[in-house]
C-alpha cells in the first residue's frame, strides 16, 4: 500500500476496504471508548489535541472529530503518514505541508518512528493497526514515540494475529 507507483484507484479502493473493516470489527469504537476513559476530567467546550500516527485513509480522525463534538470538545487532530499521497487521499484535497484539513483535522508527513514533535507536544497520542508491521525493535520504539508526545495517555489498536482472525480476514475480504 505504501509502494511508490500503486494505482491511485486501487490505493482509494484499499483504503475503504480498511475502513469499512475498522468499522465493522470494532476497532474504530474501541479507540474512541479508550480516549473516553482517558479524557475523563476535560471539561464541555475544553481543547483536546490527539496526534493519530500512521493514520493511513483517516477513518480514525474522522470518528476522533465525531466523537469530540458529542462528548462537547474542541477537537485539533493531527493526522500523521509516512505517505504524502495517501495523505492527500485522507485529507481529500491537494496536501500542503502543515495544511489543516476539513472538520480540525491537520494532515502532515511523518515518520512513526521518529516524530518530529516535542515531548508532551499533545494530550494523547493513537495508532491503529500499524504496530504489527513493525519487528519487535522498532514497536517498541514507537511505543516510546507514543509516550513521548502526550502528555495524558496513549491509544494503540491493533491485531493479534492468530489462525481465527487469519480466517477472518480471509472471509471478510
Amino acid at each position: 500500500m505504501d509502494s511508490p507507483g500503486i494505482d491511485r484507484d486501487e490505493l482509494v479502493e484499499c483504503l475503504e476496504d480498511l475502513a469499512r473493516g475498522n468499522r465493522l470489527s470494532g476497532g474504530l469504537l474501541l479507540t474512541l471508548l479508550s480516549l473516553s476513559r482517558l479524557a475523563t476530567g476535560t471539561p464541555p467546550g475544553g481543547e483536546i489535541s490527539i496526534l493519530d500516527v500512521a493514520t493511513g485513509g483517516g477513518d480514525f480522525p474522522r470518528a476522533m472529530v465525531r466523537w469530540a463534538s458529542r462528548k462537547g470538545y474542541v477537537p485539533g487532530i493531527t493526522a500523521t503518514d509516512v505517505s504524502t499521497e495517501i495523505l492527500e487521499l485522507s485529507a481529500g484535497m491537494e496536501l500542503e505541508a502543515s495544511r489543516p484539513g476539513p472538520g480540525g483535522i491537520h494532515y502532515e508527513t511523518a515518520d512513526a518512528l521518529s516524530l518530529e514533535y516535542p515531548d508532551g507536544s499533545f494530550d494523547f497520542a493513537t495508532c491503529s493497526l500499524f504496530l504489527h508491521h513493525l519487528a519487535p525493535s522498532d514497536a517498541v520504539k514507537l511505543l516510546g514515540e507514543l509516550g513521548r508526545v502526550s502528555r495524558r495517555g496513549i491509544v494503540v489498536n491493533d491485531l493479534v494475529r492468530s489462525w481465527v482472525g487469519y480466517f477472518g480476514t480471509v472471509a471478510f475480504t
